[in-house]
């Protein structure tokens, strides 16, 4: 079931953000420490209620947490327990999220991604603009741009498949 983020969810939401980022071969040691240090429960609680942020909850397991940046129409913090990758709850997040950004009136979407995610976007029909690199201190992360157009034949379209 997908349904509204809840403050309760937050520890729930960082054990699932730190063992993606714990699973990511292209992040360093350092890239990694860094990123646990950050996506703590507190982070979460404070983060996620300022956003359009949903989970994948299933018999009061969250499986999976994701957001919408409404300002930006960025889709951020994307995460699924690597238990259940590859089981569709990454999708129909990221679906629901894109639903929400088209009944907003959003036309476009984009997403910044480490390099491994990003044929799970390709898939849902984004479409790379560049890469980039962010320095956070001393710390560089390198990302992809993505993009999406939304409409609402596309999206109705993807939730029928």
């Amino acid at each position: 079931m997908i349904r509204l983020f809840k403050i309760s969810d937050s520890t729930q939401c960082s054990k699932i953000i730190n063992l993606c980022h714990k699973n990511m071969d292209e992040l360093n040691e350092e890239q990694v420490e860094f990123l646990l240090g950050k996506y703590t429960p507190d982070y979460c609680e404070k983060e996620y209620p300022n956003h359009y942020s949903l989970v994948f909850e299933e018999t009061d397991e969250v499986l999976g947490v994701g957001l919408l940046i409404v300002e930006t129409a960025e889709i951020r913090g994307l995460y699924v327990n690597p238990q259940f990758h590859g089981k569709g709850v990454g999708s129909r997040l990221l679906e629901s999220l894109e639903k929400e950004a088209v009944r907003l009136g959003i036309s476009k979407v984009h997403v910044k991604s480490y390099f491994r995610p990003e044929s799970f976007y390709e898939k849902a029909g984004y479409k790379r603009i560049r890469e980039g690199m962010v320095e956070i201190g001393k710390i560089q992360f390198p990302f992809v741009e993505m993009e999406k157009k939304l409409g609402k034949e596309k999206i109705e379209n993807n939730c029928m498949e």
